[in-house]
Order: structure tokens, then C-alpha cells, then sequence
């Protein structure tokens, strides 16, 4: 096949990694072209990795006519069969190149975002009348989209993540954690919905009677002012125990060096984190929220606890402080699950298996 992978995203969130993923794991077998935005760290990393890689000015809010019939081009040029978009923004781009085209071009957008409302007006009624499948990534988007979304439910199905599965032999020696504490880390980008003061506050209350835990932050800082928010919240006599580590190009080779992962996300789709923790043997605890539930049973893979509720998670911490063999029994059966739903390998074979009948139909 030959597909266009679009994401025209200015960050490098899950939704642009799991894009790079796709370009990556895709280009082995079929002619993969990539488009993105210019001037954004996603356009500097694909001009890196791609041979095919085209850059657009704009996002299509208002009809940039520019960026459609360069689209077009694109799509003659290299005589594309499909386009996998990622975005939401992105598909009155890539549905009016569609329409506009004279080729018969297929769109699939993965959908990896939660639904505020309907859209069943004229104007989201003919973008998304374009899209020929529609993947959630998790059995409550799919209901959600087949509710308010005009889309024949026949194309939309539920297609997890897949992740990699950490190797614990190549782990990054560079990166140190303190030996003989309990090593909790949070990977995210530092904002406030990714809940990074909700850890904050229930370490600083852990810290007043134990100071064996330390708390790392991995991830690009979003907003300046929040980060010395957090900051400010630490007292000063826990302020040895938190560490602010910046974006890690490879977090699976730092995650088994934590006895915790906590994801504590206001309101998370599906949880990213969550499956790569769970893969790499370690306990996690997250908000029970959005499709997080649908990733963790509570109490059988992980704990979960109420967003803003920092003494529930302080107490979540502290039981698998105290109880490493509860600890110990909820890794195993969150890296089994894992192994067993949210592979790279499985995903990519489902998702190919998607895309050829696209074409094909």
C-alpha cells in the first residue's frame, strides 16, 4: 500500500509519538509518506527519519486553499491509496484534498480523543461522512463516537494501543535514581490536567513521617508558570526528595528503574503510560477516569483513586509502600495483560489488516 501518515501537531505528546510509531513500524512493508506542519519539533524530527516527508503551512480551519491543493499534489505525486490522520484538527484538511482530488483515496483517522459533544451539525456531518474507518482506541470511545458522531457504525471499531515491551538489558545507565528509596516516577508533560500537583501534595504528606520515598518528573514542561507552581508547593525540608528530569527521548529504558509509576491525568483517554508501565513490570496507580478503568481493574492490575483526591492517593502510595508483595502481585498481572492486549506487534498487524480492507472495499 502506499499511505500518507498526517499529524500536524505543534508537540510531541502520545498522540505524535504514537504517530512517529506508525511512520516507523509501517514504512517496513509499504510506501509510507509523511506530512506534518512546518517549523514544529515533529516536522524537525520527521525531516531526521523520513525519506518522504512534505511539510503544510496550515491546519484547514477556514479553507486555506494553499495547503489543500498542495495536499492534492502530494496525494497524485505519490499515488496514495490511503491517509491515516491522527488528529481531529487535521480532517477538514485532509477531507476537502479528499473530495477535491480526482483520485479515489481512502481516509482512516484514528481517533484518540474523547468527545465533549455531538457533532451531527451540517458542517461535522460532511467532514465526517469523509472518513471511510474510524479507530477508537478504547471500547468507551467507540461507544462514544457511535453516539455522537454521523458515522455508520459499521466503520468504527476499537483498535489498543500497542506498545514495546521494555528491555531491561539495555536500560539508560546515565539516568540515576537514589538506591534503597522508593522511587516513584511520573511521566507526562508538566501541566495542570497531567495532575503532577496532586503528587506533590500527596508526597509531601508521605514525607512528614517516611523520607524514603523520592519523586522524579519526566516530561516536557507545557507551561512555565505551573511548573513553579509545583515548585512552590514542595516543602523545603522534602525539596531533596522531587526531581524535575526534563523530556526522555526513550522512557521505556528508565521506567523499570521505578518501583512506581503513577499517571495521575485529570481525565486521560487511554493512558499511554499506563500500558508501557505495565509492560515493563512495574506497579502503577492512576486517576479513575476516562478509559483508564478499561486499562487497569482496580485492585487487580493497578490502583486507581478520584482526581483532586491527593489523601487517596497518598494512601494508594503508602499501601504499596508498606506492602511490597501486593506490589509485587499487581506489576505481574498488569505486565500479563499488557503482553496480551496491548502489543506492538498485535496492533500493527490489526491496524494493517484495517487498512487493506479500506482499499480493498
Amino acid at each position: 500500500m502506499r499511505i500518507i501518515e498526517l499529524c500536524l501537531g505543534k508537540g510531541l505528546g502520545g498522540l505524535e509519538l504514537y504517530f512517529r510509531k506508525c511512520c516507523e513500524v509501517l514504512c517496513q512493508d509499504h510506501h509510507v509518506v509523511v506530512v506534518t506542519k512546518n517549523n514544529t519539533r515533529l516536522a524537525d524530527l520527521s525531516d531526521a527519519k523520513d525519506e518522504h516527508h512534505y511539510q503544510v503551512q496550515h491546519r484547514v480551519k477556514h479553507f486555506p486553499l494553499a495547503s489543500i491543493r498542495k495536499l492534492i499534489s502530494i496525494i497524485n505525486k505519490e499515488s496514495i491509496d490511503l491517509i491515516h490522520v491522527h488528529h481531529k484538527d487535521d480532517l477538514p484538511l485532509v477531507i476537502w484534498a479528499k473530495y477535491l482530488s480526482k483520485t479515489k483515496v481512502k481516509v482512516v483517522h484514528t481517533r484518540q480523543m474523547q468527545l465533549p459533544g455531538s457533532k451531527k451539525d451540517l458542517y461535522h456531518t460532511f467532514i465526517y461522512r469523509g472518513i471511510d474507518f474510524l479507530i477508537a482506541i478504547t471500547d468507551q470511545l467507540r461507544r462514544e463516537a457511535e453516539k455522537k458522531l454521523p458515522i455508520d457504525h459499521a466503520k468504527i471499531g476499537r483498535l489498543y494501543y500497542g506498545v514495546e515491551k521494555a528491555d531491561r538489558t539495555q536500560l539508560d545507565n546515565s539516568f540515576i535514581v537514589n538506591p534503597g528509596q522508593f522511587n516513584i516516577g511520573v511521566f507526562s508533560r508538566i501541566e495542570h490536567q497531567k495532575g503532577q500537583h496532586l503528587v506533590i501534595e500527596a508526597a509531601n504528606k508521605l514525607l512528614k513521617t517516611n523520607n524514603h520515598y523520592d519523586i522524579y518528573f519526566i516530561g516536557d514542561v507545557m507551561i512555565g508558570e505551573y511548573q513553579k507552581h509545583l515548585e512552590s508547593q514542595i516543602e523545603d525540608e522534602s525539596r531533596g526528595h522531587f526531581h524535575f528530569k526534563g523530556f526522555h527521548t526513550q522512557p521505556l529504558s528508565v521506567m523499570p528503574l521505578f518501583d512506581l509509576i503513577i499517571m495521575p491525568s485529570k481525565n486521560e483517554t487511554f493512558g499511554l503510560v499506563l500500558a508501557e508501565a505495565m509492560r515493563a513490570g512495574v506497579a502503577v496507580i492512576a486517576t479513575n477516569s476516562g478509559g483508564v478503568p478499561e486499562i487497569v481493574d482496580n485492585g487487580k492490575e493497578g490502583l486507581l483513586f478520584e482526581w483532586g483526591n491527593h489523601d487517596q492517593l497518598a494512601q494508594n502510595i503508602e499501601k504499596l509502600y508498606k506492602q511490597p508483595e501486593i506490589r509485587k502481585n499487581l506489576a505481574l498481572s498488569g505486565e500479563q495483560k499488557a503482553d496480551r492486549l496491548f502489543n506492538t506487534k498485535l496492533h500493527f498487524d490489526k491496524l494493517i489488516e484495517i487498512f487493506e480492507q479500506v482499499v480493498k472495499n
